[in-house]
């Protein structure tokens, strides 16, 4: 884009500006587009950080509890809140060329970046692509019109108007927060059916861990095992974890699941035992996961079908190579893990 370019967009949008009167661009100090900055940014951040509690939770406590401190810094400096509130500030303070250029560079640079993170070939690439055109189009189209709409608001000459429209924002986001912070709206399996798929397993999962019932975790069939774990783990934190849980279970592949992570919690082999000889995948990893627990490379006998991964594991968490001699050469595979067993030490 050239001088003329520049110069004739220039003219045309203070033309535009002249006659729009209100819409016109807000003259300030750097001190006055600073303090415009800080404000934009706080709408945003707030507004950010409650479309993502909401969006996994159904109320804004709950997720407010679960969050770690490294949760809530990635929100305070994620990238989008900063790029569109410095957007936003130069959109209400500059001549329209201004940000429309620092917009452009901004979605250059971003293409450039996705381009690299895609090889710019493949299907990835190909819906990145749809998807890019359609967030740019949205995304421009909303920021300009969210600029002009701020040019208005600050160029009114009415104080009380001003205020009461600039404080509007936060009150509606601080009724928003209100009545989240009282829903009681419970879980149940019939509205964690609504939603997304990531929406419904992580109902689904939430339910799981609220009415202490492992069984809910095998509704959706994704990330099962960690959701059984957790809900055993806290079963087990009230002291009322037994093999009778696991046994009152009708369907023998949850019922052995159970009992192959009441062993893994207990570090009990015992419960192993209870595992039917039919399922013996789980049964193998049973002893696999309790050997790799407590240490104990007797264990890695039991684990029919995984004896060479079990002494493999072990041999490399004890830093122990007398243990890749147990390895037996029986299956296909077992003397991969032996020459990897003792490549380890080499």
């Amino acid at each position: 884009m050239n001088l003329y370019l520049i110069d004739k967009m220039e003219n045309e949008t203070k033309t535009l500006e002249k006659t729009n009167g209100k819409f016109q661009k807000v003259d300030g100090s750097i001190l006055r587009m600073t303090l415009t900055f800080i404000y934009l940014y706080i709408i945003i951040q707030l507004f950010y950080i409650i479309v993502l509690l909401l969006s996994n939770s159904h109320r804004l406590l709950d997720s407010l509890t679960s969050f770690t401190l490294g949760n809530y810094l990635t929100l305070i400096i994620a990238p989008i809140t900063l790029i569109t509130a410095i957007l936003l500030t130069f959109i209400i303070h500059k001549s329209f060329w201004k940000p429309f250029i620092s917009f452009l560079a901004f979605i250059f640079i971003y293409f450039i970046y996705f381009l690299f993170s895609t090889g710019g070939k493949g299907e990835t690439f190909g819906y990145g692509m749809i998807a890019f055109i359609y967030y740019l189009i949205w995304g421009s189209a909303t920021l300009f019109l969210l600029g002009f709409a701020f040019r208005f608001l600050f160029n009114l000459k009415s104080k009380l108007l001003k205020i009461s429209l600039s404080t509007l924002p936060f009150i509606i986001m601080g009724i928003l927060i209100f009545i989240t912070l009282f829903q009681t709206q419970n879980l149940t399996i019939d509205s964690c059916k609504k939603g997304s798929d990531s929406k419904q397993i992580a109902c689904y999962h939430k339910l799981a861990l609220e009415e202490q019932n492992y069984s809910i975790c095998y509704i959706r069939k994704t990330n099962i095992d960690s959701c059984v774990w957790n809900v055993l783990k806290k079963i087990n934190e009230k002291g009322i974890l037994n093999s009778n849980l696991c046994s009152k279970n009708t369907n023998s592949f949850e019922a052995d699941n159970c009992f192959r992570y009441l062993a893994i919690i207990k570090k009990d082999s015992s419960f192993c035992e209870k595992i039917q000889k039919v399922n013996g995948h789980a049964l193998s990893r049973c002893y696999s996961d309790i050997a790799r627990e407590t240490g104990d490379s007797s264990l890695c006998e039991n684990a029919i079908g995984a004896t060479a991964v079990c002494y493999y594991n072990l041999a490399k968490i004890n830093n122990d190579k007398s243990l890749c001699d147990k390895i037996s050469v029986v299956r296909t595979g077992d003397n991969y893990w032996k020459n990897n067993c003792y490549s380890q030490f080499d």
